[in-house]
């Protein structure tokens, strides 16, 4: 008798699909998948179907998967629930198209998602994977393509540290600057650092090479050791030295007005050559034009304090005519 009533019960709910199948399939073509799938359910036979507040809702044994599909108390929110090892898991479609999902994701092997970890794409798990998202907000990815704009104020990017004002090194020795100094190294302190380059151009090196010349602290050098330099430029000094310190060479010395040989000494007995302000002073005289002086003085020999020095002479061969 039981399984003729149950047998009645099913032909009636049969009844009611192939009715529903008709007019409410016919009336709203978006619950033909939902109808189709209750009415497979209903074929096996193992679960329940009602309607309450012409919500569809199907009901299936606990001892197996259990699916519930509509919320009689909210009919605009479709619920669809699991019940997995003694668990419900819901999956919810609200009215304006957000899907709600009570526990994680899987699709595959290389994609997931949950609450605890965040998000993760290429591998089975969140820490291998090679593109993740945790909770927090943090992103991890081996390799990334971006075509629009990315603004940080924090962070690291190839090896650099991102902060509100550009990028510096770890230890801050190095940076770029792009409203003060774009270009430093050397020094935490931009100001102070022996490479920079200021906003409005200004470059300070206290090393490298230029065209050729050797940058030093306070000197430009046509080589790395000063001494054996051709040419140095010191500005400190206002001096340019021609010639390398280890044999005779010239200064041209701003500071003192002059320009002379490294080894002038002045004096009848001197040696080297020296032009100053009130005097030049060389060995020989070879003028192949006019000497043009306001005071010439000639065949005198005087001396006023100081040393008169008169050399060994000799006799001449012949008198001096006429």
């Amino acid at each position: 008798m039981a399984r003729f009533f149950i047998g009645v019960f099913r032909h009636l709910l049969n009844i009611f699909m192939q009715v529903a199948d008709v007019e409410i399939k016919d009336k709203d073509p978006e619950l033909n998948d939902f109808i189709d799938n209750v009415q497979q359910i209903l074929n096996n036979g193992k679960y329940q179907f009602n309607v309450v507040d012409s919500v569809p809702t199907y009901v299936g044994d606990q001892g197996e998967s259990t699916i519930v599909a509509g919320n009689p108390a909210s009919p605009s929110t479709q619920q669809i629930y699991t019940y997995v090892n003694g668990q419900w898991n819901y999956i919810n479609f609200g009215s304006s198209g957000q899907v709600q999902l009570d526990g994680s994701i899987a699709m595959g092997n290389f994609f997931g998602a949950n609450s605890t970890d965040g998000m993760w794409l290429g591998a089975p798990t969140w820490n291998t994977a090679p593109f993740r998202v945790d909770m927090n907000g943090n992103l991890y990815a081996d390799s990334a393509t971006i075509t629009g704009q990315v603004t940080a104020t924090s962070g690291d990017i190839g090896g650099w540290v991102i902060n509100q004002f550009g990028l510096t090194g770890s230890a801050g020795e190095v940076g770029l600057l792009p409203g003060s100094y774009p270009f430093y190294a050397g020094n935490i302190d931009p100001t102070q650092a022996p490479f920079r380059v200021t906003f409005a151009g200004v470059l300070t090196a206290s090393s490298g090479t230029i065209g050729g010349w050797v940058i030093n602290t306070t000197s430009l050098a046509s080589s790395v050791t000063l001494n054996t330099a051709g040419i140095l430029l010191d500005p400190v000094d206002s001096l340019v030295r021609v010639g390398s310190t280890l044999s005779t060479y010239i200064t041209i010395d701003g500071a003192n007005h002059r320009i002379r040989t490294s080894d002038f000494q002045s004096g009848a007995l001197g040696s080297g050559w020296n032009i100053d302000n009130n005097m030049a002073t060389f060995n020989n005289i070879y003028a192949r034009g006019a000497i043009i002086t306001s005071s010439f003085i000639k065949q005198t020999i005087s001396s006023v304090g100081g040393s008169f020095l008169i050399c060994d002479s000799d006799v001449l061969a012949n008198n001096i005519g006429s």
